[in-house]
């Protein structure tokens, strides 16, 4: 049983926090938890056990600390599998994770790549060709940043590496595998920066601790009390802060299993998907959750399974 500190007592819990590691050991710790247990799946197919998932973030973290000496990154993904492996890829290397609003204007997002003085951008040439398809090309983005393909990262790891580095994650202890692979930068360091979305004059970064975000996962979790059979939908874009904590690093870090759709607004593929892999619990909005009531094509059935449905 999880023992945490009063959800109301903000000194008790401004307390617990500084005695966690950093998001990236946190998150190592998490993956190395008794068992394998499949934990991360998206509708485009992918499936992950955790310490196949953790394997891949080491991995992908080598070659972000090849292309990236600079301390802040940007991460310009929808909200899939391979996009939660290359944030907690991030946080293993104790560098500051950007994520890259997509569906803000072109201005927004260089003012964003701007402040943040990005000089890499991780992204996916089938993302990039889907938003394209869809009317919006971030091609002019190349003038500003680097754009690091996912695909060409995946294509340079040899099967050998790959199969060592699982064998790490299998047989080396947790402090092992931190030790080795993992920065510890200080608790009140900036993890992520994130950006409005600039309706309101230019995009306003905000810039939150490893403190800030492990204190509300902690919180979050305390309240879900999660059984070991649940399963968040996770749908909701990582450049916001509840997405990012709800969909990231909550489920991440508290090894909850959860399955990725990239888009809130897609119901009928969302139904399908709480349908077939059984999800329990449900972040959303109100205006996200009445396209549900409104679409014929969505059944009771297809929902049966949630038991906590969160608005916010």
């Amino acid at each position: 049983m999880k023992r945490f500190p009063e959800v109301n007592d903000i000194q008790s819990w401004m307390k617990y926090v500084d005695t966690l590691p950093s998001l990236g050991e946190q998150w190592v710790e998490s993956a190395k938890l008794p068992g394998n247990p499949e934990i991360l799946s998206d509708t485009l197919g992918a499936n992950f056990k955790a310490k196949t998932a953790l394997a891949g973030s080491l991995l992908l973290s080598k070659r972000i600390a090849k292309h990236s000496p600079e301390q802040n990154v940007g991460l310009l993904l929808p909200t899939t599998a391979g996009s939660m492996i290359a944030s907690m890829a991030v946080m293993v290397l104790g560098k500051t994770l950007v994520t890259l609003n997509y569906t803000a204007p072109m201005e927004s997002i260089l003012s964003a790549i701007e402040q943040a003085e990005l000089k890499t951008v991780y992204t996916s040439s089938r993302f990039l060709q889907n938003l394209k398809g869809r009317g919006v090309d971030l091609s002019s983005l190349t003038d500003k940043v680097t754009m690091i393909m996912l695909e060409d990262l995946h294509g340079d790891i040899s099967p050998w590496e790959k199969v060592s580095t699982m064998l790490q994650c299998t047989l080396f202890s947790a402090s092992h595998l931190r030790k080795k692979f993992c920065a510890s930068p200080v608790l009140d360091s900036t993890a992520v920066i994130l950006f409005s979305s600039g309706s309101e004059g230019p995009p306003k970064g905000v810039m939150l601790s490893h403190k800030n975000i492990l204190a509300n996962v902690k919180q979050v979790s305390n309240i879900l009390n999660a059984d070991s059979d649940d399963v968040i939908m996770a749908n909701l874009p990582i450049f916001h802060s509840f997405g990012m904590t709800a969909c990231l690093f909550l489920p991440m870090l508290e090894r909850i299993k959860m399955i990725c759709h990239i888009d809130p607004t897609d119901v009928v593929t969302n139904a399908k998907a709480i349908r077939e892999h059984k999800a329990t619990l449900f972040f959303g909005t109100s205006s996200f959750f009445r396209l549900y009531i409104k679409n014929r094509k969505v059944k009771a059935e297809d929902l049966a399974s949630l038991k906590l449905i969160i608005a916010g």
